[in-house]
């Protein structure tokens, strides 16, 4: 899904990117694809488009999500990937997960029930002692069946390294504030 990213979120946005792998192929073959989308062909969604490209270039933001996502990624490694109930921390660039599991050698995942991931979210929302409110994207299912929690943090372009800091600062805080409450209640 590239749609949000490439009108900056201002007008809805599709787009289909193919590879030169298979753009080669179909010429080899003589074959073509032929598709359409809803929000194709739209004259100011496509002048948002462009100019968000223009941004993005001129102000060398893919070069700063490189660095920080880097940079992200060890901070998020060293402080919540030896945790006993992250049982994944896997990304790239500024789009990051961890995944939430009861036991981080057989990665056996929570009862749906306990929605881990959901109360991270809310503790990350609210905030906490020693880390202020923050959003993550939570998710259910992962597992099959309807276990397995993860949730995602995905920083704007511009982020500096303080408020990536910042962040794992936060979200560590939401983690050992919800793992806490369930040790504190007996559900782990």
């Amino acid at each position: 899904c590239i749609g949000k990213g490439l009108a900056g979120g201002y007008q809805p946005c599709s787009a289909v990117l193919v590879g030169g792998r298979v753009v080669d192929a179909m010429a080899r073959a003589g074959a073509t694809f032929t598709h359409g989308h809803t929000f194709q062909n739209h004259a100011v969604v496509s002048a948002a488009a462009l100019a968000v490209q223009k941004v993005i270039e001129r102000n060398g933001l893919l070069d700063n999500v490189r660095v920080q996502g880097q940079h992200l990624k060890g901070l998020l490694v060293d402080r919540l990937g030896g945790h006993p109930h992250v049982g994944d921390v896997r990304g790239r660039g500024l789009f990051w997960g961890l995944e939430f599991v009861r036991d981080r050698e057989t990665k056996a995942p929570f009862e749906p029930s306990l929605q881990v991931a959901k109360v991270v979210h809310e503790k990350a929302m609210r905030g906490g002692k020693g880390g202020g409110p923050m959003m993550v994207y939570y998710g259910q299912g992962c597992a099959g069946g309807g276990k397995g929690d993860q949730i995602l943090i995905m920083p704007a372009y511009n982020i500096d390294s303080g408020l990536v800091a910042q962040i794992v600062q936060r979200l560590a805080v939401a983690v050992d504030a919800a793992f806490g409450e369930f040790a504190a209640r007996g559900l782990i």
